[in-house]
């Protein structure tokens, strides 16, 4: 006995579910392009270019050393604080009065005989500088430690939209 088939039909074709998937997609890549910061494209990339354009570049560097002191300045520039362990931040900034931005940043750490420390952390934090408090972070974490004492320590360099400093840190 021999039954007849129909032949396989095709399914029918579904443009509307292939818009309907792929429209939120493309609006999203579109939100996203769009939701990237003002900023992004004048922020400058060279001295050359930030000129014109009112920007000023500045280069900071800050140790913290045995003591909790804070030093302007490489640990070397203060041996008879500094000899025993020391943090150094160093970067350079750019600004233009409403904005800093971070160029670049170093973190090293130094010691003595008898004493061990190591930056555990090194990085900026608000990167621009355009909301509370108004101020952009380089800064530093440690572990120092000598015969007796052992702390975590930190350094934070923290530089205004108008290229203004202070440094601060502690254990």
């Amino acid at each position: 006995m021999t039954i007849a088939l129909d032949p396989p039909r095709r399914a029918p074709r579904r443009r509307g579910l292939r818009m309907l998937l792929l429209g939120p997609l493309l609006a999203l890549c579109a939100t996203c392009i769009l939701a990237l910061p003002a900023n992004a494209a004048t922020t400058p990339a060279t001295p050359d270019t930030a000129s014109a354009a009112g920007w000023h570049y500045t280069s900071y560097e800050y140790s913290l050393c045995a003591g909790n002191k804070v030093y302007e300045g490489s640990a070397s520039s203060h041996p008879a604080h500094c000899a025993l362990w020391h943090i150094t931040v160093s970067g350079e900034v750019a600004y233009n009065g409403s904005q800093a931005w971070t160029q670049w940043i170093n973190c090293s750490a130094g010691q003595g005989k008898g004493s061990t420390i190591s930056v555990s952390w090194c990085g900026t934090w608000n990167n621009g500088a355009e909301g509370y408090p108004y101020y952009l972070d380089l800064g530093a974490n440690g572990y120092a430690r000598i015969p007796g004492w052992g702390h975590s320590v930190w350094l934070r360099i923290d530089v205004r939209p108008n290229g203004s400093s202070r440094a601060r840190g502690g254990s």
